[in-house]
């Protein structure tokens, strides 16, 4: 279904989703902001008593709240910094329909300024960001001048022309008394005088036995009729309101407030609490198609391009390596004979006085063939009285006004410089690798999100940290950086505890939360191997690694005297417990609850608790490889056993450690899996 196929919020449904929203969003603070497509934005909220959601808007299409999470982009454009700049922390205070139109008001109030947030799904629908005190226009999605009104930084914001009369006002009944004499159908004259859905309009006709196309001075007075028709649907969509999605026998999907006359063939009807579930179900999977398509074509642009990069910055650095050797060869064999090229640079020296140039290069070509062992090509520029030789296609300038030390010393500061244009390629190569693997990992997390609508939950405190529980039943958490070791020391740690420490820089802090009990020998290896795992230890490639264990009472913020603590650092004082030699290893298993399952990280020390098993180790098989390899084949996996997959790209990123990984085991269901070095 093309985004022209999918139906667009009429003004009875937005003044439905008004009042279901303005009960929820009342108090909601803005967490972020994003621009997940062109026309597609989502509004990050932090809603009290109920947790995180998002304000999904889809330009001149729809607007519903979600507890679903879309894909969001590391990018920002303009307008999403400005949106952002000015919102992030707002408080709402008010939603409401604008007019009965398609139009709705978010209010917020910010450090004592209050703005208007203004959705417009009229036409092709806008968002405007009004200073309310002034009602200077702050920031648009789109500015354009209009013959009724202009949308442009800075300018005063006026609302759109209203599209016709409400139907409750006192001028309705004279409008309509003004043409009930017209040659026009009754559908005509109403929709171009009525500020109401052309679905109401052919409803009302249906409802009181009226063609909607007859000629209105034909229908006459019962105009009237289909006016009071239309006031009781709009009553009753006020008062008692069935949300439901209609599916016709030709395919096409319909939203409806009511059920309604007019929808005669039907192929199936769904039922929903809410009109925003109703909105949510019909828009969210289309959302993320269109998301997953502009996303997916704007990286795959940029990894060709990126490619292209790479491949240039190589033939770059094998060219200048290629010179490398050979001038260095050449200079190293010229020292050899430092006397003979002195006598050849004198001689062509005066060769060249004399205008004797094709003497010259034949003495420079025959004495360096036979130095260098290789054919040489010669030429002398008369101009610089310059001798130009060329070996293997690289080109080396030698001065006869200079002593040949002189020239050799020459040749080997080009080496020189050219080594460190070597590194600064090297680098800037391995910036493109870097730059390669965040764009696929974003197609990755687009492609692989879009797949499974992973339903938000309230998520345990321990979540926002690395964790699993031990055999024996203990939880561990361990930071993802110095932040959160931070955190963990400060907030977490209780005396009781047992906290471990890889010895390498650049280890998480992970603590055994004892809750007073007390821990064997067991929960502490494994704790031990999440330590090294999680540690710098498994970057660099190491089998194993030592692994120290304190009690928690041990540890401790406060430097000594004089001194300073960096963030994420921290003092022990007393006897620290070793653990040699500690393997890394860890495993991806399934855990399932019915028909879900969900991908978990523990140490390769639990894996056996695990039928379903994916047994890592450090090695050369990519992060983003393994990710996807093995969503790929357990969201094969789920269709075939009708199961629900619970884990998306972007979780596994985050789950797994930083480098390489090699496969020592797949058991259970991952027994077909197959992800080669």
């Amino acid at each position: 279904m093309s985004s022209k196929d999918i139906p667009t919020l009429t003004s009875l449904e937005i003044k439905v989703l008004v009042r279901e929203l303005k009960q929820t969003l009342s108090g909601a603070r803005i967490s972020n902001i994003y621009q997940v497509s062109d026309d597609i934005f989502t509004i990050k909220l932090h809603i009290p008593s109920v947790g995180e959601r998002e304000l999904l808007m889809w330009i001149g299409k729809a607007i519903f709240l979600s507890s679903h999470s879309v894909p969001h982009p590391k990018r920002p454009p303009a307008i999403c910094m400005q949106l952002r700049r000015h919102l992030r922390g707002a408080l709402i205070v008010d939603i409401e329909q604008y007019d009965m139109d398609r139009i709705i008001d978010i209010r917020l109030v910010k450090s004592n300024r209050r703005y208007l947030l203004v959705i417009e799904i009229i036409r092709e629908g806008n968002i405007v960001l009004v200073d309310e005190e002034t009602n200077r226009i702050i920031a648009a999605h789109k500015y354009k001048r209009m013959r009724d009104r202009d949308i442009i930084p800075g300018g005063i914001y006026r609302r759109p022309p209203p599209r016709g009369i409400d139907p409750f006002s006192k001028e309705v009944l004279d409008a309509l008394s003004s043409v009930i004499n017209s040659e026009k159908g009754v559908f005509n004259v109403l929709m171009k005088y009525l500020n109401v859905p052309p679905e109401l309009i052919r409803e009302a006709c249906e409802r009181r036995g009226i063609d909607p196309k007859e000629k209105t001075y034909i229908v006459h007075d019962q105009i009237y009729g289909i006016l009071d028709e239309i006031r009781e649907l709009i009553k009753k969509v006020d008062e008692d309101p069935t949300p439901l999605v209609i599916t016709t026998k030709s395919g096409e999907l319909k939203l409806r407030t009511l059920e309604f006359m007019i929808d005669k063939e039907v192929s199936s009807k769904e039922y929903f609490p809410s009109l925003n579930a109703a909105i949510e179900n019909v828009y969210f999977k289309r959302i993320l198609e269109k998301i997953k398509a502009s996303t997916t074509a704007r990286s795959r642009k940029l990894l060709e391009d990126m490619y292209r990069k790479i491949e240039a910055q190589k033939r770059a650095l094998r060219e200048v390596e290629e010179r490398v050797q050979v001038l260095f060869r050449v200079a190293r064999v010229l020292s050899t004979h430092l006397h003979t090229i002195q006598e050849i640079i004198e001689k062509v020296s005066e060769m060249i006085m004399n205008k004797k140039l094709e003497e010259a290069q034949v003495l420079v070509r025959s004495t360096l063939k036979n130095i260098l062992k290789r054919d040489v090509q010669v030429k002398i520029l008369p101009d610089k009285k310059i001798v130009q030789i060329t070996v293997n296609s690289a080109k080396i300038q030698l001065d006869p006004k200079l002593s040949a030390g002189v020239n050799i010393s020459r040749i080997y500061d080009e080496v020189k410089s050219l080594r460190k244009s070597s590194e600064r390629i090297r680098h800037a190569i391995e910036e493109t690798r870097k730059r390669i693997e965040e764009l696929e990992k974003e197609v990755i997390e687009v492609e692989e999100s879009i797949e499974e609508k992973v339903t938000r939950r309230d998520k345990a405190w321990y979540e926002r940290f690395r964790w699993f529980i031990t055999s024996n039943g203990f939880l561990v958490i361990a930071g993802r950086d110095r932040k959160q070791n931070e955190v963990i020391v400060k907030k977490y740690m209780e005396p009781h505890d047992i906290v471990l420490h890889a010895d390498i820089y650049g280890s998480p802090i992970t603590t055994i939360k004892t809750g007073g009990k007390n821990v064997s020998s067991k929960d502490i290896e494994e704790a031990a191997e999440f330590t090294a795992v999680f540690s710098r230890a498994w970057r660099e490639g190491l089998a194993c690694i030592d692994v120290f264990w304190v009690k928690a009472e041990q540890v401790t913020k406060s430097p000594p005297s004089g001194e300073y603590l960096k963030r994420g650092a921290f003092m022990i004082y007393g006897k620290r417990n070793y653990l040699r030699k500690v393997k890394l290893g860890i495993a991806l298993v399934v855990e399932r609850s019915g028909a879900e399952v969900t991908l978990r990280v523990v140490p390769s020390a639990k894996a056996e608790a695990y039928e379903d098993r994916i047994v890592l180790v450090p090695g050369r098989i990519k992060k983003s490889t393994l990710i996807r390899t093995v969503l790929r084949y357990m969201k094969k996996l789920s269709k075939e056993r009708s199961l629900k997959l619970f884990t998306t790209a972007d979780q596994l990123h985050r789950d797994l450690p930083t480098g390489g990984f090699h496969v020592l085991e797949c058991r259970g269901i991952f027994g077909g899996l197959r992800i080669d070095e």
